[in-house]
């Protein structure tokens, strides 16, 4: 809890500006992270299941925008923790 819960109309500014948690990754959901010096990662999920080995991943489009760019990556895949991990932000 944050001292800003305790100040009078500050707890819901406080809780509309908090990154969604990442709980609940369904396909078409959009994720994000800050990196250094101003660059953004933004995941777009494509598809979610487990691999031959029951591992559940995370199949994405990823796109990475600077201050002066956006630069379109492509398709990536991760699994389903470290997705979490890297796209903390939910959008």
């Amino acid at each position: 809890m944050s001292f800003l819960d305790h100040l009078p109309g500050i707890a819901t500014l406080s809780h509309s500006l908090r990154p969604k948690p990442v709980d609940a990754i369904i396909e078409g959901a959009t994720f994000q992270s800050c990196r250094r010096q101003g660059v953004r990662e933004t995941a777009k999920v494509v598809s979610i299941g487990p691999d031959t080995m029951g591992i559940d991943h995370v199949t994405y489009d990823l796109e990475i925008s600077k201050p002066v760019a956006v630069f379109l990556v492509g398709r990536r895949m991760l699994n389903l923790e470290s997705f979490k991990s890297r796209f903390p932000i939910a959008l």
